[in-house]
C-alpha cells in the first residue's frame, strides 16, 4: 500500500500523463463523493462573490444545455459563430424526466434563454459521444491495435458486463485475469476486476470482460426454445440468466467467495453490456475559443481509472496552464493551440497505457483459418450486441435491483492456487459457517 503524501505538493501537478498513470494509486475516492465536493467548492465561491456585491468568479447553471434549434420554441441556435470565427453560447434550463425506460430532458416552461456571451475560452466535456461537440464540427478516429496474429491492425474495443453486488470488498481494488477456451480449444483472456468502497457492504462494482464467442444466446444454450421471439420475456429471461451466470461465476475468482453463497447475493445492479472502444479526436479545437475533452475527445481503456485521471489531472491542469500562458504574456491563439495539443497528448497517453489491456493469447490459426474464425467472432460480436442494444446514458443511470443477502464480512485472501485448478473451494474463515457470512438484505 502506497502512503499518500502529507502536505500538498504543487510540484507534481502539470507531470507528463503517462508517468502518472504509470505511477501508484495512493487512494481511491467515489467519483459521486468527488464530484459533489468539486460542485460545492465552486457554489461557495459563487455564493461568497454575490454576497459581497462583486462579480462572480464563477456562475453554475447545474440544469440547462445549449439551445438546440430543433427543439426550441423561439427559435435559433445556442452555438452561433461570430465572423471571426468565435462561438457564442446560449444555454436554456430544462428538467430530466423517466420516459418509458428512457431519459428525456425538456426545456422548463416559460424560461428564458440566457445568452452566455462569447467567452474567452470554453470547453466541451459532456461524456462520449457528444451532440454539442459534433454540432461543432468535432470528429473522431478509432484506434487500431496490432496483435501480431496475422490479421492486421484492428479496432481496440472489447465488452464488459458491469454490476454492483453487495459484497463487501472495503476500499480495495482486486483484479483477475484467467483463460477462457471455446468448444474448439481456442484460448482467450478474459480480465475481471472489483472495487469497494471503504466501511459500505453495498457498493461492490465489477467489471467482467467477455470473450469473443460467448453470445449470451438462451437458444443455443438450450433454455429457451429455437424460434422464440428474442423480445418475448421468456428470451429476455434467459439471456438474463446467462449474464448473471457468468458474472458470478467470475466474482467467485476475484472474491473466493463459494459461488452457492455468490447466488443469493443482491444485486442493485446489471449485469449491463456495455463496449469499450477506444476513440481519439482528431482535434480538440472546434473554435478559435473552444476546445473539447474528458471522455468527450477521446477514450483509453476504464480498467485503472485512466479516464478519471486523464481528465481531472490532466485536461483540467492544461485549462489552468492556458490561464498561467495569458497571464504571462502569451497571446491567446497560441495558449489555446497549446491547450488543445496538451489535452490530444494526454489522451494518447492514457491510450497508449491502455494497450496491455487488450492484449490476447498467442494465436492456435493462422492463415485463412485465421481470417474465418475472426469473421464467426465478429459475428458472434454483433448478436451479443444486437439483443439489447446499448443506450448512453440511459443504462448508467437506471437502477435495477435483485433482491437478495448482503455479504459483510471481509473477504478470503486470495489462494494461490487458481479457482479452476482446485477440487473444491477453499473454507472461509477456520471454524465459521460459510453461510452465516451472508447477512439477510432489505427488501
Amino acid at each position: 500500500m502506497v502512503e499518500p503524501p502529507a502536505p500538498h505538493d504543487p510540484g507534481k501537478l502539470g507531470r507528463d500523463m503517462a508517468a502518472v498513470l504509470a505511477s501508484p494509486a495512493t487512494f481511491q475516492v467515489g467519483a459521486e463523493e468527488l464530484l459533489v465536493l468539486l460542485r460545492r467548492y465552486l457554489e461557495g465561491l459563487e455564493e461568497l462573490d454575490l454576497a459581497a456585491g462583486v462579480e462572480p468568479r464563477v456562475r453554475i447553471f447545474t440544469y440547462h444545455r445549449v439551445l438546440e434549434p430543433e427543439r426550441s420554441r423561439k427559435g435559433g441556435d445556442g452555438f452561433t459563430r461570430s465572423p471571426d470565427g468565435r462561438v457564442r453560447i446560449r444555454v436554456e434550463a430544462v428538467r430530466e424526466l423517466d420516459y418509458k425506460g428512457s431519459f428525456r430532458r425538456v426545456r422548463v416552461p416559460n424560461s428564458e434563454v440566457i445568452d452566455l456571451g462569447v467567452p474567452t475560452v470554453f470547453m466541451i466535456a459532456e461524456g462520449m459521444d457528444s451532440a454539442d461537440a459534433r454540432r461543432l464540427g468535432f470528429s473522431q478516429q478509432r484506434v487500431l491495435i496490432d496483435h501480431g496474429d496475422g490479421l492486421g491492425p484492428v479496432p481496440a474495443e472489447t465488452d464488459y458486463l458491469a454490476s454492483n453486488l453487495d459484497v463487501y470488498f472495503n476500499n480495495r481494488i482486486r483484479r483477475h485475469i484467467g483463460s477462457l477456451f471455446d468448444r474448439q480449444g481456442n484460448e482467450y483472456w478474459a480480465r475481471q476486476m472489483a472495487v469497494g468502497h471503504e466501511e459500505d457492504a453495498q457498493i461492490g462494482w465489477t467489471l467482467m470482460e467477455v470473450p469473443d464467442y460467448l453470445t449470451f444466446d438462451p437458444v443455443t444454450a438450450g433454455l429457451v426454445k429455437a424460434g422464440v421471439d428474442p423480445h418475448s420475456k421468456e428470451f429476455y429471461a434467459g439471456h438474463q440468466y446467462l449474464l448473471r451466470k457468468f458474472v458470478l461465476d467470475q466474482l467467485a475468482k476475484i472474491t473466493e467467495i463459494p459461488r452457492d453463497i455468490l447466488e443469493f447475493n443482491q444485486l442493485s445492479y446489471g449485469p449491463k453490456l456495455f463496449t469499450i472502444a477506444e476513440r481519439i479526436g482528431v482535434d480538440a479545437l472546434v473554435a478559435p475559443n473552444g476546445v473539447v475533452a474528458g471522455d468527450t475527445f477521446g477514450t483509453g481503456h476504464y480498467l485503472g481509472s485512466g479516464g478519471v485521471n486523464t481528465g481531472l489531472l490532466g485536461h483540467a491542469y492544461r485549462v489552468l496552464r492556458y490561464w498561467e500562458q495569458v497571464e504571462a504574456g502569451t497571446g491567446h491563439e497560441q495558449a489555446i493551440r497549446a491547450l488543445a495539443d496538451g489535452i490530444k497528448a494526454d489522451t494518447q497517453a492514457w491510450i497508449d497505457h491502455s494497450a496491455p489491456e487488450f492484449a490476447r493469447p498467442a494465436p492456435r490459426l493462422t492463415g485463412a483459418a485465421a481470417q474465418r474464425h475472426a469473421a464467426v467472432l465478429a459475428a458472434a460480436r454483433e448478436f451479443r450486441r444486437s439483443i439489447i442494444p446499448q443506450r448512453y446514458p440511459d443504462e448508467w443511470s437506471r437502477i435495477q435491483l435483485r433482491t437478495g443477502k448482503i455479504y459483510a464480512y471481509n473477504l478470503p485472501p486470495i489462494q494461490a492456487v487458481p479457482l479452476e485448478s482446485r477440487d473444491r473451494m477453499p473454507a472461509m474463515d477456520a471454524g465459521a459457517d460459510q453461510r452465516s457470512h451472508a447477512l439477510a438484505g432489505q427488501g
